[in-house]
């Protein structure tokens, strides 16, 4: 039983890193690409106007 976990864990282990040096992602979505335009835009995703505009806290 002890063989057999051991080459399922090396078996696994395996896997994982034939993915990450091929450049796979097994356990991870994959990623979005926004376009910059949508991101620089007035009131667009974590624009410049998110972060720098209006009320900035204090007393």
């Amino acid at each position: 039983m002890a063989r057999l976990y051991r080459v399922w864990v090396v078996a696994a282990l395996s896997l994982f890193a034939w993915g990450s040096l091929s450049g796979r992602r097994m356990l991870a979505p994959a990623h979005q690409r926004i376009d910059p335009s949508v991101r620089s835009s007035p009131g667009g995703y974590r624009s410049y106007h998110f972060w720098h505009s209006g009320f900035s806290g204090g007393k």
